[in-house]
């Protein structure tokens, strides 16, 4: 920790305002920070790597030989299948979770997997879905597809939707009509799903014959390629297909062939232009991700932000930063682009107003890129701070220098002239003196310090998991006694939470102090980083 003088970087901020969007905006940042880098932190320091799954569109032994990407894509579809355009219900809604038995969602418990452990208070398990799909398409090389967060949870099956292979054309054609998309959109719709993947011999041995070993799967892919092209439409227009559901054995079942041939093949001689195709599904699936119910307002289209700040929080007694007798600003700042050359500094100002600044470089800085963020031609990094603060000096608010290194002078990240400001210190995580059991129990506990005399404050908390309930939000509410064990540090007194039957979660705590209440909000679980058995 550095103290500098504040003259001089105020005169910086002046002639380099910030480049990052005000924070913290919780409904702006948590869908960008998924949908941009596909990764999410669990408690323990473990990172899950969402499009990290798909990996690169090389189909996976561990699902049975089948296309990762194509299995989302179609867990998609499935899900929005439920949709009802002249009621004004379904749609993609995250129904599909209770639907999981039914003939028409075959295949698909494996890939629920996918797609749990990643939704929080402010992106859905829908969402996650509809990321699944633009992270799909995206790694397997086909347009990025808007995204839109807001998506409701439906919290129960929806009625039966999904178009069946023996059904005839006009069975089709109403399915996709109710669906909200009509004969042209439905030959676009099938084709665009089916570049991806094939049919699973498991799945459909009636559609697909059985490998000469047992054990190993047969799948009959659809298209030439594991990836995103128009090979579906040129194979099919030049009579060399693959795909089951044109060539089948069994005629009732040629589905893609009474489809695409439905107005004369003149939708696929369309799609046999390589642009074409590519315009025309970048539109038709963001039309599918997009069908919700009537009632549900989805959000303008999440945009990369070029700077931004992350999950920030004041600790206590926090191990990261060896400062057990100190709090901790923990925070980090992401980039669009690396530059070796780089420095980038924290610095913040304390609660006694004076001119006295504080700085601290970054303990780490790691990749924050994906298919998404490269397709759009950047490599975004974060730099991850963990700073020392004394307990009576505190935070008042924190700012970042970027220093590209080109003799400029630095730029200035300040949430606009204000800084990005600690608002209150009364009450604070303290994250190694938590600890989570994610091996036998899957519960965790939490440790809170209180400012002050602990017999005048009343402290309470309330945790929200979004897939605690059969897949349904869970509010707990948080109860927590004084810890006599743990020693007193700075005039902080230690609370221990009752134990909580999650580990996926993000919680508030709250202190009333003379009538005042004081309250940490969004405090996620990953910000613990002890395991019970260390």
């Amino acid at each position: 920790m550095i103290k500098q003088s504040l003259y001089g970087i105020v005169i910086l901020a002046l002639a380099y305002p910030a480049l990052s969007a005000k924070w913290p905006n919780h409904e702006r940042d948590e869908p960008e920070n998924f949908v941009y880098e596909g990764r999410r932190e669990h408690p323990g320091g473990f990172i899950k790597d969402f499009y990290g799954l798909l990996a690169n569109c090389v189909p996976d032994a561990n699902a049975g030989g089948s296309s990762i990407a194509a299995q989302w894509v179609r867990f998609a579809y499935h899900d929005m299948s439920t949709h009802n355009i002249d009621e004004g219900i379904g749609g993609l809604d995250g129904s599909i979770r209770y639907e999981l038995d039914r003939d028409e969602n075959i295949g698909l418990n494996f890939t629920l997997r996918s797609f749990v452990g990643h939704a929080n208070r402010y992106l859905s398990f829908p969402d996650i879905i509809a990321v699944g799909v633009i992270g799909a398409i995206a790694t397997c090389g086909g347009p990025l597809i808007p995204f839109r967060s807001g998506r409701a949870f439906s919290g129960q099956a929806g009625p039966f939707g999904v178009p069946a292979p023996d059904q005839d054309l006009a069975d089709h054609l109403e399915i996709f009509r109710r669906q909200g998309f009509n004969q042209e959109e439905m030959i676009g719709l099938v084709a665009c799903g089916h570049t991806l993947g094939g049919v699973r011999n498991r799945d459909f041995p009636y559609l697909v014959p059985p490998n000469p070993d047992p054990s190993v799967p047969n799948i009959q892919n659809f298209a030439p390629t594991p990836k995103f092209d128009n090979g579906i439409a040129k194979e099919y227009l030049a009579q060399t297909t693959n795909d089951v559901l044109v060539i089948g054995v069994n005629e009732t079942t040629r589905s893609d062939l009474r489809i695409f041939s439905s107005d004369g093949n003149e939708m696929m001689e369309v799609l046999a232009h390589d642009g074409t195709f590519s315009n025309t599904c970048r539109h038709l699936l963001e039309r599918m991700i997009n069908t919700v119910p009537s009632g549900v307002a989805l959000s303008d289209v999440v945009e990369l932000l070029p700077v931004k700040v992350g999950p920030t929080f004041l600790g206590i007694a926090d191990g990261l930063a060896n400062a057990y007798d100190r709090l901790t600003l923990r925070t980090d700042i992401r980039l669009l682009d690396p530059n070796p050359n780089r420095i980038v500094t924290l610095y913040w100002s304390d609660c006694f107003g004076g001119d006295t600044i504080y700085a601290a470089q970054p303990y780490n800085i790691s990749d924050a890129s994906s298919a998404i963020t490269k397709a759009l031609g950047h490599s975004p990094v974060r730099y991850w701070f963990a700073a020392p603060v004394d307990i009576p000096a505190s935070v008042s608010k924190f700012w970042f220098s970027v220093d590209e290194g080109n003799g400029e002078p630095p730029t200035i990240c300040d949430n606009d002239g204000e800084g990005h400001v600690i608002k209150q210190d009364e009450v604070l995580l303290a994250p190694t003196l938590s600890w989570v059991d994610s091996e036998s129990s899957n519960t965790t506990q939490i440790v809170i310090g209180v400012k002050g005399d602990s017999t005048s404050s009343q402290i309470y908390g309330k945790a929200h998991d979004p897939e605690g309930d059969n897949g349904s939000a869970l509010e707990i509410d948080i109860s927590f006694t004084l810890d006599e064990s743990i020693q007193s540090v700075g005039g902080y007194s230690f609370y221990r939470s009752s134990t909580i039957s999650s580990l996926s979660f993000s919680f508030d705590i709250s202190t009333v102090v003379d009538g005042r209440t004081y309250t940490e909000e969004f405090l996620r679980s990953f910000f613990i980083t002890k395991s019970s058995d260390s």
